[in-house]
């Protein structure tokens, strides 16, 4: 009963509950004694009920192409560059099929460019202006640096799957490093006499994300397919505080 009332929006005649019906097996439950209670001395809430009646708003096609427009501007704030990729894991309101028209409308207002700006994305590519202006300067593309693949700043490389034990490195906007499964195994995309792997392997095994102590216990098992301890670029590990452990390097 009090559901009904309250769903009406109206409270009982004279402020009184009926009393509830027994429910049976599977019906709906007893009202709780201490509610029941609340309403013996009257309303809870002083004031007259009443049932409030909205007017049920209309949205034209001008509305949904707002609305749309809306959510591609959050998600290119979020992503930076826009593309069937980078929105597969969205929900359906902000997916590549329900924005494409809205970022093909926003492209010929001006407020996005678009173009293929990364390789290894299929199809169009949609970016801010100030995103733009940002990625033609191109600092940020020289140096080291790594990122989880879960985060939305990693593009897709290589058909990596995105998943939190996984972590990209690059070298000069170049994908020159991998771990995968929390470390347990290592692809590395440049020699092992190359300058940069110090840098590279540090990039890629001296941060934990949500960690305080990046320097945790951590076990790798293959490098590039081969027993860790094995591998040419096990010097490069040794020097990040690695141990050969049967057959496995471990720092501890």
């Amino acid at each position: 009963a009090v559901r009904r009332f309250l769903a009406e929006g109206a409270a009982p005649p004279g402020g009184r509950l009926p009393s509830p019906a027994p429910a049976g097996r599977g019906g709906t439950p007893r009202i709780p004694a201490a509610l029941r209670s609340r309403w013996k001395a009257g309303a809870p809430v002083a004031g007259s009920w009443y049932p409030l009646q909205l007017e049920a708003v209309d949205s034209d096609e001008l509305d949904d192409a707002d609305r749309l427009a809306a959510v591609a501007r959050v998600a290119a704030r979020r992503y930076g560059i826009l593309s069937r990729d980078i929105l597969e894991r969205e929900c359906p309101a902000a997916s590549w099929g329900s924005l494409f028209g809205a970022l093909r409308r926003m492209e010929l207002a001006g407020e996005l460019a678009s173009g293929q700006f990364f390789l290894g994305l299929d199809g169009p590519q949609f970016m801010s202006r100030e995103g733009l202006a940002l990625f033609a300067d191109g600092a940020a593309l020289s140096g080291i640096w790594a990122l989880n693949a879960c985060d939305p700043a990693a593009f897709p490389a290589g058909g990596l799957p995105r998943l939190r034990g996984t972590r990209l490195a690059w070298r000069d906007g170049t994908l020159a490093g991998v771990s995968l499964r929390t470390m347990k195994d290592a692809e590395f995309r440049i020699g092992p006499d190359d300058p940069d792997l110090p840098a590279l392997a540090r990039a890629l095994f001296d941060a934990r994300p949500g960690v305080r102590d990046s320097r945790l216990r951590a076990t790798v098992r293959t490098v590039n397919g081969q027993r860790a301890a094995d591998s040419p670029y096990a010097p490069a590990l040794r020097g990040l505080g690695f141990e050969p452990d049967r057959g496995s390097l471990t720092r501890w």
